[in-house]
Order: C-alpha cells, then structure tokens, then sequence
C-alpha cells in the first residue's frame, strides 16, 4: 500500500497582500494627519506653559523675597529664551536716571536636570530658565500696554504684594495661535486661544 502526499503551497495570494497593503495605506493616512496636529498643538501648548509658568516663578520669587522680581523674554536670534530674575528696581522709578550693572540681567546657563535637584527653593525660583522651540514665535509682547516687539527684549516686573505690570503677549506656530495675559491686581497669569473669542 503506497500513499501519496501532496504537499498545499500555504501562502498569501497577490489579492490578499495588495488588500491589506491597501488598508494599512488607508489607516496610516488617515492617522498621520491626526498625529502631525496633536504634535503642532503639543509644541505651542509647551510654549504657552513655559511662558505661564516663568510668570508663576516670578511672582513666587517677589513675594517670597519681599523684592521686585522680573520675567525677562529675549530673543538671541535663534530663539526665545525666557528667565526670571530678582532685580531691585522700585515701582515708579524713572529709567533715565537709573544705572544697573551690565552683568544684571544677563541669563545663566539653562539649567541640567541633575544640578536642579540640589537646589532649595528660593534658588529654584530665581534660576528659572527655558528656551522656547524655533518653530514658535512671539506674535505681540505688550508690557504695560507698549508694544515690546521693536526691541530684542521684554521685562515684566512682579512686586512683592503680589501685583505685576500689565502683560500681554500672543504666541504662533503655524498658524495656530494663544493668547496669555496677565491680571496686574492678581499678577497671575491666563491662556485663551482665540478662536473661542467669536
């Protein structure tokens, strides 16, 4: 008695394989879109929080000091770098007159995630730093209600009962744009995006 094995070829015929090459094609076009934005809206909400939170680390460091302290927004050429500095410049100081050093408000390094751990509080507070992404810009800066954009830097002054200068800057990527403001009575600060105005 003799048996004869045939062996079945197993495998995936050309219509199965350009099937499911049509719908992974189908799935990745529609998902791809979706993730590009969900990133874009992640890189302006960082901005946007960087900016908030320098405004937070501000008026923390004026009223834990009992000092006048700033948030300074520069713009190096390459991008905007954002810190808070204590200064000692009173309220209603006539700028003319004043003299402060040249090294004042110069910005440090950005700070390593391992040097932050050793720092206390009050050290935390005033080494604020950050540098925003290139592909951000700063639409506005107006600081008391004068436009800041002509100059390569901003100050906004925080003062130890808790109140702030007027502030109010527009930040942009590609089109999609925040706005964040500052109450001067409360010095803390606010985000709208401005297609929820209409």
């Amino acid at each position: 008695m003799t048996f004869s094995l045939t062996q079945k070829n197993k495998g995936f015929t050309l219509i199965e394989v350009m099937l499911v090459t049509g719908m992974m094609l189908l799935l990745l076009g529609w998902g791809v879109p979706n993730m590009l934005r969900a990133l874009e809206k992640h890189g302006i909400a960082k901005a946007s929080m960087d900016i908030m939170d320098g405004c937070k680390q501000a008026r923390a460091l004026a009223i834990l000091k009992g000092t006048t302290a700033e948030f300074v927004i520069t713009d190096d050429g390459e991008s905007y770098v954002l810190f808070v500095a204590q200064t000692s410049t009173p309220r209603l100081m006539n700028t003319e007159a004043a003299q402060a050093p040249e090294d004042m408000y110069a910005p440090g390094p950005l700070p390593s995630t391992t040097s932050r751990k050793t720092k206390s509080a009050l050290e935390e507070l005033d080494g604020f730093r950050r540098r925003l992404d290139q592909d951000i810009a700063l639409e506005t800066i107006d600081v008391n209600f004068i436009d800041q954009m002509a100059g390569n830097e901003a100050r906004v002054r925080f003062f130890a009962n808790g109140t702030s200068d007027e502030f109010t800057t527009t930040v942009l990527m590609n089109e999609d744009r925040r706005i964040i403001s500052l109450d001067p009575i409360t010095g803390l600060p606010s985000m709208v995006d401005p297609k929820y105005l209409d």
